[in-house]
C-alpha cells in the first residue's frame, strides 16, 4: 500500500494522489486523507471582505455567504463598528494557482466519493 503524503503542492501531487486512489493502492485511512485532501481545494477557494457597515447586528444579510464582525478598542474594550463581510472566491486561491477549476476538482471529488464507497 502506498501512503498519502502530508503535504501535497502541486497538481502533479493530488493528481498522483487520486491515481493510487482510483488503482486502490491506498489504504481505507489514506482513502479519507486523499478525498480530504482534494475537498481541501475547494474548501480554501473562498475569502472574506468588507461589504457594509451596520448601525446594529440585526442589519446583517442572513446567509452562508454573510458573516458580521465587531471591530473593537483595543484600549476600553468597546465596540468601534460592526461591519458584514461577505464570502468572496479568491483568485489566488490554492485551487486555482495548481491550474485546477472548480469543476474538474468537483468532478474528481465525485469520482473517488462513488469509488470509496
Amino acid at each position: 500500500m502506498q501512503r498519502v503524503p502530508a503535504v501535497l503542492k502541486t497538481r502533479a501531487d493530488h493528481e498522483r494522489v487520486k491515481d493510487l486512489f482510483m488503482e486502490g493502492r491506498l489504504s481505507a485511512q489514506d482513502r479519507s486523507r486523499a478525498l480530504g485532501k482534494w475537498r481541501s481545494l475547494l474548501q480554501g477557494r473562498w475569502r472574506w471582505e468588507f461589504d457594509k457597515e451596520l448601525d446594529s447586528e440585526d442589519d446583517a444579510s442572513s446567509g452562508e455567504g454573510y458573516r458580521v464582525r465587531k471591530e473593537v478598542d483595543d484600549e476600553t474594550g468597546d465596540v468601534k463598528r460592526v461591519i458584514q463581510e461577505k464570502r468572496v472566491e479568491d483568485p489566488g486561491a490554492r485551487i486555482f494557482r495548481m491550474g485546477f477549476t472548480v469543476e474538474e476538482v468537483e468532478k474528481v471529488i465525485s469520482e473517488m466519493e462513488e469509488r470509496h464507497g
